[in-house]
């Protein structure tokens, strides 16, 4: 199991141009004040691994809900976006911007108390993610939250397209329970079958964790 912890909030930068060696955008400058964000881009340093992929670079940041102005300035060009942060999204509108475009123009933030599983299984028997399902909505007090069809989402796409939301951590623990019990009594008939489980804060669990 990961650290408990609260979503940090990173700030990620990909150029579009791929290298034969990945590597990592160099920055001048990167600084949130009480109304912009400051980025300069002095660069590119490519890697030392023969890895096909972009440059990148990202840090983890503290940033307040409100709106920011944020500029990146590269080679004497200067992008502006506005960035709106609440405690659901953050959502960005291209002001004046001819070399950077955001990836989505909203990100959806993780649900405080929400959780999301994802199971892997052939045609055959993908009965069983219903059935898991099921057994959680009918012995936990439960809220669906399904994200939008557009936007970025927190958990990882691998996971479901909606999240779970739990009153507390005692009903938290009954999702564990449950895990556990399917784990024991369902999935002891399908040993190659796998479901995985993650929480708001990076508490992740999965059903190898209770086979013999």
């Amino acid at each position: 199991m990961d650290s408990i912890k609260e979503p940090d909030i990173i700030f990620s930068m990909v150029t579009e141009n791929e290298y034969n060696y990945r590597g990592m955008l160099v920055l001048s400058r990167f600084k949130v004040t009480d109304d912009k964000i400051k980025v300069g881009i002095r660069g590119a340093i490519l890697g030392c691994l023969c890895v096909i992929g972009p440059a990148s670079w990202d840090t983890v940041i503290v940033i307040p809900e409100g709106t920011y102005t944020l500029e990146i300035s590269y080679d004497g060009n200067k992008d502006s976006h506005i960035v709106t942060v609440t405690d659901t999204c953050f959502n960005i509108e291209e002001d004046e911007a001819d070399f950077t475009k955001p990836e989505y123009p909203v990100s959806r933030r993780y649900r405080p108390n929400s959780f999301t599983y994802w199971m892997s299984t052939p045609e055959s028997i993908s009965w069983l993610n219903q059935d898991f399902r099921d057994s959680l909505l009918t012995n936990v007090n439960l809220q669906i939250y399904v994200y939008p069809d557009s936007g970025g989402r927190p958990y990882d796409y691998r996971y479901r397209d909606s999240s779970f939301i739990y009153g507390n951590e005692e009903q938290f623990q009954q999702v564990i329970d449950i895990l556990e019990n399917y784990t024991d009594n369902v999935l002891a008939d399908y040993p190659d079958v796998g479901i995985g489980i993650r929480e708001w804060l990076n508490r992740r669990y999965h059903s190898s964790d209770f086979r013999d």
